[in-house]
Parts: structure tokens; C-alpha cells; sequence
């Protein structure tokens, strides 16, 4: 709200805001888990705007270290010339393996602007370290578009941003298998 440091509430809704928090309950688990750690028993603590972008990195390391297996499968299943990294083809099938083939140009022009961002040695091809940052980005992006129309039908349907914030929350908890 603009007032000041923020408690773990507020940082969980913001971090559903910018897609890093998951549907995957077994994700959610990992990720509330390690939040309470950084919490007191009654939730008082507060962050302020340096704290908060730490916890978010944190978060971020904690997610690559739970994806750290699926995703070095899913690389070696996609390097198809075996040769430790992808080229802009083998980028192609990744992509349409995380159901994120840009569908328009506009996608087509931030993939590619993430594919930039991630190849960190400017080769053109993306290592496996690039490629979880790829992979994580692209996860984040989805999950933030999902969100943001997830918003855009709660107002259509006369409710508030915060409310539908609330029902979404609600809805996770009692999603056990994170089927939506």
C-alpha cells in the first residue's frame, strides 16, 4: 500500500503478482515453508524494499534448486546434437515443451528478449545454467499472465482486485493436487 516494509502477506501476494508463486501445491509447500522460516511465530516481521528483493532472490534460488533435475532432464532431452547447450531450434521444441510458443508477435518479440537476457555469454546458444534462468523466467511470465487475466475476469465480474487476490489465495489452500 505504499506505507512502509512489508510483512509475508504482502510479499506473497505480490510475489503471485510478478508469477512466482506456482499452482504446483508441492511448490507451494516448499515455498510457504521456507517463508515462514524467514517469519516469526506471529508474523510480525517486516521488510524493507532491500530485504524484500533479497527474499525474492532467495526465492528464486530455492525454486532452480527444486526444478534443478527436471529441468537439466528436460535440457538433455531438447539438446538433441549433444553438444551441453541449445541452439535457437532446440530453444524452438523447449519452448513448445513448456506450452510457452509464442502464439503472436508480440510473444514472439519478449521470448526473444528473454532468450537474450539468459544468454548470459552473448554465443547465441543457451548452457544449462542459462537455461534455467530461461526456463524459470518463462514459468514466472506465465504464470503472471494468468494471473493478470485472472484479475481482468474478477473485474468484468464486479469484483476488486484485492477480492480476487483473496478468492485466489482461498482457492490454492483448498486445491490440495493443483488442478486448477
Amino acid at each position: 500500500e505504499g506505507e512502509g516494509p512489508m510483512n509475508i502477506s504482502g510479499i506473497i501476494c505480490m510475489m503471485k503478482d510478478f508469477g512466482l508463486m506456482n499452482r504446483d501445491p508441492i511448490e507451494r509447500k516448499v515455498v510457504d515453508h521456507f517463508l515462514g522460516h524467514q517469519d516469526t511465530e506471529n508474523g510480525s516481521v517486516e521488510y524493507n524494499f532491500i530485504e524484500f528483493l533479497e527474499l525474492i532472490n532467495m526465492v528464486r534460488n530455492l525454486l532452480k534448486s527444486f526444478h534443478h533435475d527436471d529441468r537439466r532432464e528436460m535440457f538433455n532431452h531438447c539438446d538433441n546434437d549433444h553438444s551441453g547447450s541449445l541452439s535457437i531450434a532446440e530453444i524452438s521444441t523447449l519452448l513448445a515443451h513448456l506450452g510457452a510458443s509464442p502464439q503472436t508477435r508480440a510473444e514472439q518479440e519478449e521470448l526473444a528478449e528473454l532468450i537474450c537476457l539468459a544468454d548470459d555469454d552473448g554465443s547465441g546458444t543457451i548452457m544449462f545454467e542459462e537455461f534455467q534462468e530461461l526456463a524459470q523466467r518463462i514459468e514466472e511470465k506465465l504464470n503472471r499472465l494468468r494471473f493478470a487475466e485472472e484479475l481482468d475476469i474478477g473485474f468484468e465480474l464486479g469484483f476488486s482486485p484485492p477480492q480476487v487476490r483473496s478468492f485466489r489465495f482461498l482457492f490454492d489452500e483448498l486445491d490440495q493436487d493443483g488442478s486448477g
